[in-house]
């Protein structure tokens, strides 16, 4: 008898990746059908773990004396560094529905079980040296009760960036869901990291999304932005790799060692 995938992915001590994999081979999605109940058994496992991720990180990061957050905050989001879903969070993904059709089971699940994360800011003992904070791309994804009101003051809809037509011929638009690791630094950014949405697959690809690469020798600059083609799931694989700082990969600071005991109590998604 086949094992099913989310028997699979809970029995799994690594990597998901070729659970996932197999998933987004699925196509499009139709809910309550036996596929889709797979596919966003997995979602939910797969955010479970990335739940326990995010309240390791952040507890670390309070012992270390981390400095969350700036003023103004992205999309008016509250101080905070973690504020799990609402209540009302299966409510407000039936009025998306609605209003706009079917969420990637993969971001569906995170606004579900986790909710709104930023780990923007800096340690105590940073903020002297420089206005801005560490380009490291702190891991930030925007609440689903924050895409909602952006959808509340559109007319209808128009008020969102259409970009593309889905095969059952809806049009397509564009959610932001994170500032680019530029702007989380707090300087001049370039396009926040946005999904296309609706999309009834099980992940979506995570636009604008950026990584540093090392620069050559007595170039201007010491590193340069390169466009990643990633999808949800394989973004977080990655920040959470890094302890929620995925551009510490390539932009080596102090950081890498004071977050050296948290990359071993990462677990892999």
């Amino acid at each position: 008898m086949r094992r099913s995938l989310v028997d699979r992915y809970r029995e799994s001590h690594g990597s998901g990746k070729l659970i996932w994999d197999e998933l987004q081979s699925f196509g499009n999605l139709v809910e309550k059908t036996p596929d889709w109940e797979e596919a966003y058994g997995v979602a939910l496992e797969t955010m479970k773990r990335a739940r326990v991720n995010v309240e390791r990180i952040i507890q670390f990061l309070r012992e270390q004396g981390y400095l969350f957050g700036y003023r103004p905050t992205p999309y008016g989001e509250g101080d905070p560094p973690w504020v799990p879903p609402a209540p009302d969070v299966t409510d407000q993904l039936q009025h998306f529905a609605r209003l706009v059709g079917p969420l990637p089971v993969s971001l569906r699940a995170w606004w579900e079980v986790v909710g709104y994360v930023s780990l923007q800011g800096t340690f105590e003992r940073d903020t002297d040296e420089y206005d801005g904070l560490p380009l490291t791309d702190p891991l930030m994804i925007r609440s689903l009760s924050s895409v909602l009101r952006q959808l509340s003051g559109a007319q209808p809809l128009g008020g969102l960036v259409e970009d593309g037509i889905a095969e059952d011929g809806r049009p397509q638009y564009l959610f932001d869901i994170a500032p680019d690791l530029y702007f989380k630094a707090k300087a001049s950014g370039g396009l926040p990291y946005a999904v296309r949405l609706p999309d009834s697959k099980a992940d979506v690809r995570v636009m604008n999304v950026c990584i540093l690469l090392p620069a050559p020798p007595n170039s201007q600059h010491s590193c340069h932005g390169t466009a990643l083609d990633e999808l949800f799931v394989e973004y977080l694989r990655r920040s959470f790799r890094w302890a929620g700082f995925p551009a510490m990969a390539f932009w080596r600071s102090p950081e890498v060692e004071r977050l050296a005991p948290l990359f071993e109590q990462m677990i892999p998604i």
